[in-house]
């Protein structure tokens, strides 16, 4: 009888942690050909101020990064149907719910915004973000010139967000290799004073 212990950090959803059960408990009856009713998994969850990795824990330890990439994934996961396709429920224009996962972190108002995301991001989630809207670039991009700047509807200015992130995170994956420059400070005391409009910001 197997037993598998989980430690964790808080914060994951009772979906994600189902979700890992299932895989474990498929990875064990594979790996040692024994029954899915023999398999137990015990999940310890730990709050973040008892996790400590280079000497601090907390908000402002290094695990904060996996924290806040958790709730990345959970808040952007696209809805899908008990068969595996896409629900309608998207905030994009029809045809484009493949990128739904990608609205709430990065589909932002203003340049700033979308230069903070990208470098907070872990690498892994600009590269995956980058690699599908470039995918979609030319659709995407097509869509949006069928309107004029100031007169998109909300789901075409939430798809232009993409496009206009999608810069963002060319920065980090053809330029940097990582989400800021090499040696840089964050927080950063640059400030964009007018971005590309619309949805550039100013200060």
């Amino acid at each position: 009888m197997p037993i598998i212990q989980v430690n964790m950090l808080e914060g994951r959803s009772a979906e994600q942690k189902r979700g890992m059960v299932a895989a474990v408990t498929e990875a064990i009856v594979n790996s040692l050909g024994v029954a899915p009713e023999s398999v137990r998994i015990m999940i310890h969850e730990l709050h973040p101020e008892h996790f400590a990795v280079a000497g601090k824990s907390g908000p402002n330890g290094a695990m904060a990064r996996t924290q806040r990439r958790a709730r990345i994934c959970s808040r952007n996961k696209t809805k899908m149907s008990v068969g595996g396709d896409m629900t309608q429920d998207s905030s994009l224009p029809p045809g484009f719910q493949d990128l739904e996962s990608f609205v709430a972190y990065w589909s932002l108002e203003t340049n700033d915004e979308r230069r903070r995301a990208r470098s907070t991001a872990e690498m892994q989630d600009i590269q995956q973000f980058y690699d599908a809207i470039v995918a979609r670039a030319e659709d995407a991009i097509a869509h949006c010139d069928t309107f004029g700047l100031d007169a998109m509807p909300p789901e075409t200015e939430r798809l232009f967000k993409l496009l206009l992130a999608m810069n963002h995170a060319a920065i980090a994956v053809e330029m940097h290799g990582q989400p800021r420059a090499l040696e840089s400070v964050w927080p950063s005391a640059v400030r964009i004073s007018q971005g590309p409009m619309p949805f550039g910001g100013s200060i």
